[in-house]
């Protein structure tokens, strides 16, 4: 949320010199350490995929790179 703030505030700010502002919100990538958190409490899983869109949590070869 609070990216989406930041992004929309910029991106106001300079619109009127023609400079588009985007932002990417990957949201949970499924890593080695979220994997060692999910086996310790495998309830996690559930809250962690219920607060994703696309209903699952992503993967480290779909995030885009910097």
């Amino acid at each position: 949320m609070q990216q989406t703030r930041i992004t929309k505030a910029a991106a106001l700010e300079y619109a009127t010199a023609g400079i588009r502002v985007n932002s990417v919100c990957p949201g949970v990538i499924q890593t080695s350490m979220v994997d060692r958190l999910i086996a310790a409490n495998p309830a996690m899983e559930a809250g962690l995929v219920a607060g994703t869109p696309l209903g699952r949590l992503g993967s480290p070869g779909r995030s885009p790179k910097p």
